[in-house]
C-alpha cells in the first residue's frame, strides 16, 4: 500500500565526472570499476552529458565494457 513520507531518499551511488574522457582518445570503461551503473544507463549518461557540453559521442559496448569517444562539435 502507498504511503506518504516525510523527505525523500538520500542519493545513492557517486556522480561520475565525464570530462577526463573528453580528450578525442577512445577510451576502455568496465562495469563496476569505472562506473556502477547498468552499462545501458551509462551510455545514456554519456550521451546526455554530450549534448550538455556541446560535444559528441561515440560508444560502443561488449558486455560489461564501454567504449567511448568524445569530440567537438
Amino acid at each position: 500500500m502507498a504511503k506518504t513520507v516525510k523527505d525523500f531518499p538520500k542519493k545513492v551511488g557517486k556522480k561520475h565526472d565525464l570530462e577526463k574522457y573528453t580528450d578525442g582518445q577512445i577510451w576502455e570503461l568496465e562495469q563496476g570499476k569505472d562506473f556502477d551503473i547498468q552499462v545501458n544507463s551509462f551510455v545514456a549518461y554519456c550521451h546526455n552529458y554530450a549534448i550538455r557540453t556541446s560535444k559528441k559521442v561515440t560508444t560502443r559496448t561488449s558486455g560489461t565494457k564501454l567504449y567511448l569517444q568524445f569530440k567537438k562539435i
